[in-house]
């Protein structure tokens, strides 16, 4: 978890800041509340807000963030970090430019607990939920991105969200050739381009397409144990297809994107020993070495499409391929007669393997890369049918589902004479650098396989009565989730998830009544172990999603929305296992659950607009995460009950047209509602202490002026409270504000969208706790904000 810098915002208008229109961009029918464009919309609605924000009219919570304020961060920026102007939210980069990953959270909760969708599909792991910022899709190529604070959507595909969606648009292709080259150099030898070309209408059909590729590279801004400095690389290629079918609105398109990132891993370290490190906070060691890579290559294809059957029926079809292939490294010794060498030879003379080819099996202590793999294959689909009763009544009918194959894998690889991967995904498809055993099987850190299957039914009415001043919203949604699990190694029956990957023959010491093989293995004693397993989960709900709005005059509008969510363990839960009372068994870890209340009040006038709102959300069988930088591990803890109370308030004030204000304030209370029963007779005095890494209050602040219609400048300030790094309380990450500013002059005689920026983040270079691994009740691993880094970024458009 890091917060960071967020270079935002100019003009970001706030003031619309917490809004929303039905279940926007969830697909490609609800773009909007009536299924209709967005562009088309916020011309007949005059959403355009006083500053660079929509002017909101839903009856949930909710932000619209356009592409004019994403282009005024760092070039290449991750979207989820600018995106630090919505009260409520928070995004933690782990370094200046964003390729290396952030944590977010919104309204306390975590990444895991918030939908992430582009151009409709979800883009949340598959596995453990997390979102991987650094893989998004390149700022330049998204239209709008909108932030929904509080309740979630209908017709949500999420099998993890609680609350909280962000959703992302790409723009459409150009109707004129064109194109725009994009080159940035900052500190930490910065080196970024982007070019994209836009082929404009071709062919007897007008159909037209973009095709962009994004390169960026730096150096880590830690100092590494190495003495060099890491490096941080990606590539990207994204393209998309457009065709408009007919004068309605009916399209077809086809879209892909592909990202490769190689990074370091960011490890964090206790608070004591990073205030105590030479030179503070400023420039902290990072503990990762050459061995601990973190790549990812992630790729999709998607598919959207909308039709205008009759004048009253409308319908959509979205569809999609997604692939990853990502891990986190890290590095072990093994000796050569180690029993995992020895597999089904252990207990003969000289078993083992010759690992360095010197002939004998007889070294110790020599090292090995052992990353932990994850690839994915995953396919969603996404249909919508709106029907339009009467002109201020409609009803959407809508169906979804994921099907995702994960393959987790740890197959060691080598490294090179600098301790380095030779191949940064182990011994994964690539034979010479796998390492093999006695008996010919390879050695492996993780061996497992599930098939996540997520099914979503939603039905939402929609009217508007007395003049279309009140409209009301009525939805119900059944979530479905299966998950087939299938763990290949013997597992730990501590509770751990930790398990040992071998082929040595085992022992049977019984058999449970529900089919669980213990066995011991004679290279590890009288330790007992659950032998290789299948097994199969599910989880079926319904949810109700109301909201309504008031408007009471053309100034001043009325709102409120109640949904409940569910939130299906991460894969990780279900393959963990215990002994407990004499019987051994599988994990079957409760669903986490969720109502939310909101309401809100939006006024608009001539140079002030502001939005208030209050929301309630009741939390059932919470999960807290904390991943273990050092094992590669996540470990999950149920905390129980966790009611979240709070207020949102942000304004824009545009006193003249060359100065806009805007301003933002969040209020949350999230408290343990139990203590923690960690035993037979043991518990963890939790009730009535705060949620770990969250902050009660956080303060936005960002003021833009325009010298002249060539030069501007604005500058971004986030304020984040003190967050608890324990569940008792006992420590804790102090309050920090960080400045982030731009300057942009647009060149003259050259074509608009031309123009040369400066960028600096943390302006008055803070030295501040940003990410948190959170812990029960010992020290928590905490990471550092990255310094202040400045940026110079030429772009041109033709």
């Amino acid at each position: 978890m890091k917060f960071q810098k967020s270079l935002l915002i100019a003009g970001s208008a706030l003031a619309a800041l917490m809004a929303s229109n039905s279940a926007l961009a969830q697909s490609t029918a609800t773009q909007t509340s009536d299924g209709t464009d967005v562009t088309t919309v916020v011309v007949k609605n005059s959403r355009r807000g006083l500053g660079l924000t929509n002017k909101e009219t839903g009856d949930k919570a909710k932000t619209t963030i356009s592409n004019e304020v994403l282009s005024l961060d760092m070039a290449g920026q991750a979207f989820t970090e600018t995106l630090n102007l919505v009260p409520g939210y928070l995004s933690t980069n782990n370094d200046a430019y964003g390729s290396s990953g952030s944590d977010l959270s919104i309204r306390g909760l975590e990444g895991e607990r918030i939908s992430l969708t582009f151009d409709g599909i979800q883009l949340n792991d598959s596995g453990n939920y997390a979102i991987y910022t650094n893989q998004m899709i390149e700022g330049e190529l998204i239209s709008e991105a909108y932030v929904q604070t509080g309740a979630t959507d209908v017709d949500s595909m999420t099998a993890s969200a609680t609350g909280g969606t962000i959703n992302v648009n790409t723009i459409k292709p150009s109707q004129d050739f064109g194109g725009v080259v994009k080159l940035s150099v900052g500190e930490e030898d910065r080196r970024y381009g982007f070019v994209k070309i836009e082929t404009g209408r071709f062919g007897p059909y007008g159909t037209r397409a973009f095709f962009a590729y994004t390169s960026d590279q730096y150096d880590t801004w830690m100092v590494e144990t190495s003495s060099q400095p890491g490096k941080i690389q990606k590539s990207q290629f994204n393209f998309r297809v457009y065709q408009d079918l007919g004068d309605k609105g009916s399209f077809i398109s086809l879209a892909g994107h592909y990202n490769e990132n190689r990074n370091r891993i960011y490890f964090d370290n206790t608070k004591n020993s990073l205030l105590n490190a030479p030179g503070g906070l400023n420039r902290v060691v990072n503990g990762a070495g050459n061995d601990r890579p973190n790549p990812s290559n992630t790729g999709n294809a998607r598919f959207q499409s909308r039709f205008f059957v009759t004048e009253k029926l409308t319908v959509t079809a979205d569809a999609a391929f997604q692939y990853v292939l990502a891990n986190g490294g890290g590095s072990a010794t093994i000796n050569e007669n180690d029993a995992r060498l020895c597999g089904i030879n252990f207990g003969t003379a000289g078993c083992g393997a010759d690992l360095n080819f010197d002939t004998d099996r007889t070294d110790t202590g020599l090292r090995f890369f052992t990353p932990s793999n994850t690839k994915t294959h995953r396919w969603s689909f996404t249909g919508s049918a709106l029907y339009k009763v009467a002109d201020s009544h409609s009803v959407r009918l809508g169906y979804s589902f994921d099907r995702a194959n994960h393959r987790q894998s740890g197959e060691w690889g080598r490294l090179d004479a600098a301790g380095a991967p030779i191949n940064v995904f182990g011994g994964k498809d690539t034979i010479s650098n796998q390492i093999f055993t006695q008996d010919g099987s390879i050695i492996r850190g993780r061996d497992r396989f599930s098939e996540a299957d997520v099914d979503v039914w939603s039905i939402e009415y929609r009217g508007r009565f007395f003049d279309d001043a009140l409209a009301v919203s009525i939805g119900l949604r059944n979530q479905k989730m299966e998950r087939n699990l299938n763990q290949y190694c013997y597992s730990l029956t501590n509770g751990t998830g930790n398990v040992r990957c071998t082929t040595e023959a085992s022992t049977l010491v019984t058999t449970t009544p529900a089919g669980i093989r213990i066995v011991t293995l004679a290279s590890q004693g009288a330790t007992q172990y659950i032998a290789p397993y299948a097994r199969t989960v599910e989880i079926d709900q319904t949810q109700p999603n109301l909201g309504l709005t008031y408007r009471i005059n053309e100034k001043n509008q009325l709102f409120a929305a109640y949904s409940e969510a569910l939130s299906a363990p991460r894969t990780d839960n279900y393959y963990n296992v215990a002994f407990q009372t004499g019987t051994f068994f599988l994990a079957e870890p409760t669903p986490e659950s969720s109502k939310t209340m909101e309401a809100g009040y939006r006024y608009y006038g001539s140079t002030l607009s502001a939005t208030a709102v209050v929301f309630s959300a009741r939390d059932e069988d919470r999960i807290v995460r904390a991943y273990d930088d050092v094992n590669s591990i996540s470990l999950d803890r149920n905390v129980g009950k966790v009611n979240r109370d709070g207020a949102e308030v942000s304004f824009v004030f545009k006193p003249f047209t060359a100065l806009t204000i805007d301003g933002a304030a969040s209020y949350l209370k999230a408290e343990y509602q139990n203590d923690i029963v960690t035993g037979a007779t043991t518990t963890i005095a939790t009730k009535g202490k705060t949620l770990v890494e969250t902050p009660e209050w956080m303060y936005n602040l960002n003021v833009r002026y325009d010298f002249n219609d060539r030069l501007s400048a604005n500058i971004f300030g986030k304020q984040v409270g003190k967050r608890f790094s324990n569940d008792i309380n006992t420590e804790s990450a102090p309050l920090y504000t960080v400045w982030n500013g731009n300057v942009r002059y647009k060149l003259p005689m050259l074509k608009s969208g031309t123009y040369l920026q400066l960028n600096v983040v943390n302006i008055f270079d803070e030295k501040y706790f940003s990410g948190i691994r959170s812990s029960a009740t010992g020290l928590a691993g905490f990471k550092v904000g990255a310094p202040r880094t400045t940026s110079l970024t030429l772009r041109t458009q033709f």
